[in-house]
């Protein structure tokens, strides 16, 4: 080995001091475990490692842990998955001692959050077990305590089938691919046994009281309203009449707030129109000023307005802008690029700073956080900020939506429809024939456009002066999903046929 390469400085995953190379490649023969982590890593090392063929991989997603319980995710893997995270969040840190863990109303969360802080006490790092919680409360309560990171057991809008795991990190912040779970996921399956000095403890926590203290900084000041909230039989149940109890003249009539993991009256998802129907039609019987349905973890949330109508997840976003604009003027607002242009129109209306992502959940955040963003918004219900610890909170958005009410002497109806200022088409999903040629066929799309202004930030944007598209693949989907925005209906259904047209002629 040459002598200059001998004294390259390397530098082991969260540790503060250098290394040699020779000092390196040792670590890596007597398998260190932090070797896991590292971009250093040799070939040589990745072929010594030894897979645990009893995980499986497939559970780890973009932006969580999900699976089918009893199958692909059991309670051995979970244990696993525990103790990996101490070894990331460690690696990460360089020393850590305490860690939260909450979980939802299925039936299999307590025995998933009982093994996975199994793991996490195995690995040597306390644990304290917040119970039954929504996913926000996990954040809040990590960064109020500043404990080193957490976990939520949760499988969120998904059925009654599935879970799996929310990471966070020191600061209650959390984990996507990039910044954490690819590297969890690759110690769970390449992970060789380490005795800590010590095993780690269970405490059981009770955080809600000071969770409802902190959401209350929220809270401007409210006019009377009555608001139907649909909790989907999961942790809005019990969220909601906590965070509320106390504020005079907002009255709930609820739905659903009997916990019940087996979600007997719809799935926990608000994305899907018919399990509104119910919330629809009782906003109107009831003569409420709005509607809000959570998902099973209550950080999701979908509005109905006074009408009965459904409010598109960009419209409220929008109407957030304007309401927290009013108050931190020039912050830059970060959406997704499925988002109605009046989104755009409407942060820059408000003196923000409108600023296009990629879509998911982990493109919102991470670009709201590169950024310092306020807020962060899109269509899928999730809504991310910045005095939130950079994480969505269902309960936040839901007073954020009261603030702006409370302000104006307009129905939600009505200012949702002065954002509705285009016609969207919605998301339609094409199937792909053959997935491995995505990236060729909207080479192959793009060409069809040649008088469009052309955007690649996320699959294949093409703008003209009166509608738009995108058209993207997400994750390793074998279909295309497409957004189309037009001035009117009739613009935007030419130019939906256009696109649909242009598909066909290059065989999708």
């Amino acid at each position: 080995m040459p002598q200059d390469q001998d004294k390259e400085a390397r530098r082991c995953p969260g540790e503060n001091y250098d290394i040699n190379v020779p000092i390196c490649k040792g670590r890596q023969r007597m398998r260190y475990p932090k070797c896991l982590l590292c971009r250093h890593r040799s070939e040589e090392t990745n072929a010594r490692l030894e897979v645990d063929d009893t995980v499986e991989p497939s559970v780890f997603r973009r932006d969580c842990v999900l699976g089918t319980y009893g199958k692909d995710l059991t309670e051995q893997t979970a244990r696993k998955i525990g103790a990996a995270f101490v070894e990331y969040i460690r690696a990460r840190k360089g020393t850590a001692a305490r860690m939260a863990v909450g979980r939802d109303i299925r039936s299999s969360s307590h025995r998933l959050g009982f093994s996975v802080s199994r793991g996490i006490t195995d690995a040597g790092m306390d644990v304290c077990d917040i119970g039954e919680v929504g996913t926000e409360v996990v954040g809040f309560i990590i960064a109020d305590k500043q404990l080193d990171g957490g976990v939520m057991v949760t499988g969120s809008h998904h059925q009654k089938e599935l879970n799996g795991f929310l990471f966070f990190g020191e600061g209650g912040e959390l984990l996507g691919w990039d910044d954490g779970i690819e590297q969890i996921s690759a110690l769970t399956c390449q992970r060789r046994k380490t005795k800590p000095p010590r095993t780690g403890r269970i405490q059981n926590m009770d955080v809600l009281d000071e969770f409802k203290s902190f959401v209350a900084t929220f809270v401007g000041t409210l006019k009377p309203m009555r608001i139907v909230v649909d909790a989907a039989n999961g942790m809005a149940g019990k969220l909601a009449p906590l965070v509320f109890e106390d504020m005079a003249g907002i009255e709930i009539v609820p739905m659903n707030f009997d916990a019940d993991g087996d979600f007997p009256n719809h799935q926990p998802n608000p994305l899907v129109p018919a399990n509104l129907e119910a919330l629809r039609k009782t906003v109107v019987d009831e003569s409420a000023h709005f509607g809000v349905a959570f998902d099973g973890d209550c950080d999701r949330i979908v509005f109905v307005d006074d009408r009965g109508r459904i409010v598109d997840g960009d419209v409220t976003g929008a109407l957030i802008s304007r309401e927290l604009l009013a108050k931190q003027p020039d912050g830059i607002v970060v959406y997704d690029l499925r988002c109605s242009a009046s989104v755009r129109e409407e942060i820059k209306n408000a003196g923000g700073k409108p600023l296009r992502s990629k879509v998911g959940a982990d493109s919102l955040r991470g670009t709201m956080k590169k950024r310092d963003g306020l807020f962060a918004c899109g269509l899928s219900g999730d809504y991310y900020y910045r005095d939130f610890f950079g994480g969505r909170s269902g309960m936040v958005t839901l007073i954020q939506v009261l603030n702006l009410l409370s302000r104006s002497a307009t129905p939600l109806s009505e200012l949702a429809d002065s954002i509705r200022r285009y016609t969207h088409s919605g998301e339609l999903r094409i199937p792909l024939p053959r997935p491995d040629e995505a990236e060729d066929k909207l080479r192959a799309l793009e060409t069809q456009f040649p008088d469009g202004k052309v955007d690649k930030l996320d699959g294949l944007t093409v703008a003209f002066s009166n509608w738009w598209f995108n058209i993207r693949r997400e994750g390793g989907e074998n279909r295309l999903r497409l957004n189309v925005e037009g001035r009117n209906h009739d613009v935007m259904e030419d130019g939906k046929q256009r696109v649909l047209e242009a598909l066909r002629s290059i065989g999708i």
